[in-house]
């Protein structure tokens, strides 16, 4: 029974953790050739983002008005 509760603990643990990619002013470069995935929402502060490749984002897309997003001939940005 205690097995139990721990297996229960640890699938609705799963279920509410919610994790987003944020950018606080790095530079991420998506390689050309090369596939960035975002299951949550992309959020742009105050970084630089340059896509030579492809960028796929299932939830919210935001880019700061500090931020940079710069996206080459070829690229892709999937929303």
């Amino acid at each position: 029974m205690r097995i139990l509760y721990v297996l229960m603990f640890f699938l609705m643990m799963s279920v509410t953790i919610h994790a987003q990619f944020i950018n606080n002013g790095a530079t991420v470069t998506i390689q050309s050739g090369a596939t960035l995935r975002i299951e949550t929402d992309f959020i742009n502060n105050s970084g630089t983002v340059t896509n030579n490749g492809v960028l796929e984002v299932k939830e919210d897309f935001t880019n700061a008005a500090a931020a940079t997003f710069t996206s080459a001939v070829g690229s892709t940005v999937n929303l």
